[in-house]
């Protein structure tokens, strides 16, 4: 009967051993990658991302060059990071039309702008 019972204790004496194992490894898991982040990267929120299309170099030369030859005509250069994507969505249909650009110079031009903005 003794080793009935004293079967039962070791059972659970090693099951409880696993399972403090288990836990230690995932916890040592979850600091490591805590450890390799930022403060800010392990207190940010996780929320939606601004996705830019890619863009290759000669796109954004070209881009570059219709915007300056087209836009700095009427008035000053404007910085293409100083706006958000959504802001340039809104600037560029009107200015266009104002300009009497193409719609292939408005897409190279928004092509710069997009990739280039906030």
């Amino acid at each position: 009967m003794k080793l009935k019972y004293l079967s039962i204790a070791l059972f659970f004496l090693a099951a409880c051993s696993v399972s403090k194992k288990t836990n230690s490894s995932s916890t040592s898991a979850s600091q490591a990658v805590n450890a390799n982040q930022t403060p800010a990267m392990q207190q940010a929120p996780v929320t939606a991302a601004v996705v830019k299309d890619i863009v290759s170099l000669k796109e954004m030369e070209d881009g570059k060059k219709l915007y300056v030859t087209n836009c700095v005509s009427c008035h000053a250069m404007k910085n293409p990071s100083e706006y958000t994507a959504a802001q340039w969505n809104n600037i560029l249909p009107s200015m266009s039309r104002k300009a009497k650009i193409d719609d292939a110079t408005q897409a190279s031009i928004k092509k710069y702008l997009l990739a280039s903005c906030k």
